[in-house]
């Protein structure tokens, strides 16, 4: 267990499967999804990227078993990109960390980008969109269907932050989002790059009451519709 800085030199030591959790404020939820992915894949390597977080988020990380580096500036997009600029391995999976996605299901999403080359496989929350507010609901449907007709691919879920991408695949991809525009702005890369997507249906949980959602709807949803019109 090691807290790395922000300012870490270089790319960490190449690894087989290595999970990059994005947090901010996440201690209620943090520390049992990290023991939980332990439990379910004892030899991926876990990084919690922790941006910001004001409570025990990075401690309770550690305490089960995470590496933690600390993030001190940007969003969402910021961290994601920081992390697999840092995190080498041949296969990464992206969550986050308010255990609203099930660690279940990593096994199965791994498996199938092992089987498909040049592929990022992304958890559909198609099935559970009970768990999501009015609001995000309407969004992800809005941001869905202009990805659909942006790309012609039958996409459900554009906004599911759930994903596993190979090392081929990401060593292509040029990313510049700093917020949750970082979502869609993969899927484009990834097509854009020759690619593919598969979805795989995924539950949805909704959030602990402890915790809040860091997507401010309008001012996030402006920033993802942007990306898209460009």
């Amino acid at each position: 267990m090691q807290v790395m800085g922000a300012d870490t030199s270089g790319a960490l030591p190449s690894v087989e499967l290595a999970v990059i959790i994005a947090c901010r404020n996440e201690g209620p939820t943090i520390g049992k999804m990290v023991a939980e992915i332990r439990r379910t894949i004892p030899q991926i390597q876990i990084w919690v990227f922790d941006n910001l977080s004001t409570d025990n988020t990075a401690s309770a990380a550690l305490e089960n078993g995470a590496q933690v580096i600390p993030i001190n500036s940007g969003g969402k997009g910021f961290v994601i990109r920081s992390g697999l600029t840092l995190v080498r391995a041949e296969y990464v999976v992206l969550i986050d960390g308010d255990a609203t996605y099930p660690v279940s299901d990593m096994p199965r999403l791994l498996a199938l980008a092992r089987n498909h080359q040049d592929t990022m496989v992304v958890g559909s929350r198609i099935t559970s969109l009970q768990s999501m507010t009015l609001i995000r609901k309407i969004g992800n449907w809005i941001f869905t269907y202009l990805l659909k007709v942006r790309t012609g691919e039958k996409l459900t879920d554009a906004l599911s932050g759930y994903r596993v991408l190979p090392r081929s695949l990401i060593d292509k991809l040029h990313l510049t989002a700093n917020g949750f525009e970082i979502e869609v702005e993969l899927i484009l890369e990834v097509f854009r790059n020759g690619g593919k997507i598969i979805e795989v249906p995924v539950a949805y949980y909704a959030r602990e009451k402890t915790t809040h959602s860091k997507l401010h709807a309008f001012r996030d949803g402006w920033s993802i519709l942007l990306r898209i019109v460009r």
